[in-house]
This record gives structure tokens, C-alpha cells and sequence, in this order.
């Protein structure tokens, strides 16, 4: 997560951004920025969705992305992996192109456990998902409207409020996620 830290650094030098602005923008603490900059610590997927959203860049950006169109690889055992404590798992299928418009992921979520809440994208990202293998409920906004997907279902959604993910099934929930930023330059 080394290369985490330094493409954040990277992102607001660029963006002529301090670390006390990006902390205020962030809602990410000045220390704790400080530290996942020098690569010393590794932040919470939570903690990278907001250093991201608060430099207007994708995740997979700030795992470091390539400047070359050539065709992209990604063996199994290099794709980047997010471990989101005993949660759940998240792996990085696209490779990381500048502007690119989708990202392609793979989620493990361990039976009875979820995602935890998920802050709302702003702008609200088009996204799909399609469930390889168990039971996921996804949970959508204040209402806690839920959607009970079984495997081989999927769905698309456009959202702009907080949702979740769920293993509602006996075995681990394992699907396919697509998100499409339309934003982008």
C-alpha cells in the first residue's frame, strides 16, 4: 500500500492541494493522511473511498494506474486486494487507465457478514452487479429498502443516498461488480 500513499501524494501535489486541505475536503484526519502519504499506514477502504472522492480520482487510480493503452493483464495472484477487516474482500479486476469511465471487481463477502454502510457517490455512479455464487441482500438508503439477489441474478442501480451489501445466504457471497463513472473527463 506503499504505492497508495504516494500516488495520493502524487494526486494533491498535482491538484496544488495541502494536506490540511485535503484532510478538510477528505474528512480524513491531518495525521492520518500525513501517514498513509509516507506509508506507514494502510487505510480502511472507507478511508480510501474518501481520500478518492475528495480528489475526484477512482481507488483503482490511487493503487497506481498505467499511462499505456496496451492490453492490460491482471494475473490472479497480482490483483489488488482490499480487505475490509473480517468483513469482506474486494479484488480489482480492471487495470487502472487514465479517465477510464468503469471499474470491474470481484466481491467476497463471508456468510452473515456485509460491507457496512456505504457513503452515497457524489455524483451517484451507474452500477451493476451480478451474483456468482450464495445469496447477497443489498440494502439501499434511509428506508433500508432491500433487493435478496440469488446467484445468477444481477442488477443495476443508480443511487445517490448510503447502501450495503449482504451474505443473507448459507455460504459466502460472492459477485460482480461494475461501476460506471460518467463524470470522468
Amino acid at each position: 500500500m506503499k504505492r497508495f500513499g504516494m500516488n495520493v501524494k502524487r494526486q494533491r501535489i498535482a491538484q496544488r492541494l495541502t494536506l490540511k486541505e485535503l484532510s478538510s475536503t477528505s474528512r480524513v484526519s491531518l495525521s492520518m493522511l500525513s501517514e498513509i502519504e509516507r506509508g506507514t499506514k494502510v487505510p480502511t477502504i472507507e478511508v480510501a473511498c474518501k481520500i478518492a472522492d475528495a480528489l475526484e480520482v477512482s481507488i483503482l487510480d490511487l493503487l497506481g494506474r498505467s499511462e499505456d493503452n496496451k492490453i492490460k493483464i491482471i494475473r490472479k495472484a497480482e490483483r489488488p486486494v482490499l480487505v475490509c477487516a473480517d468483513s469482506y474482500k474486494r479484488f480489482l479486476l480492471s487495470p487502472s487507465l487514465p479517465f477510464s469511465l468503469i471499474e470491474f471487481e470481484y466481491f467476497v463477502i463471508p456468510c452473515g457478514k456485509s460491507t457496512g454502510p456505504i457513503m452515497a457517490h457524489n455524483p451517484p455512479l451507474k452500477e451493476y452487479l451480478v451474483v456468482a455464487s450464495g445469496k447477497d441482500t443489498l440494502r439501499f438508503g434511509i428506508n433500508a429498502e432491500e433487493v435478496v439477489l440469488d446467484e445468477g441474478d444481477s442488477i443495476a442501480y443508480q443511487i445517490g443516498t448510503k447502501h450495503e451489501l449482504l451474505s443473507s445466504g448459507d455460504t459466502d457471497a460472492c459477485f460482480y461488480y461494475i461501476s460506471e463513472n460518467r463524470t470522468k473527463p
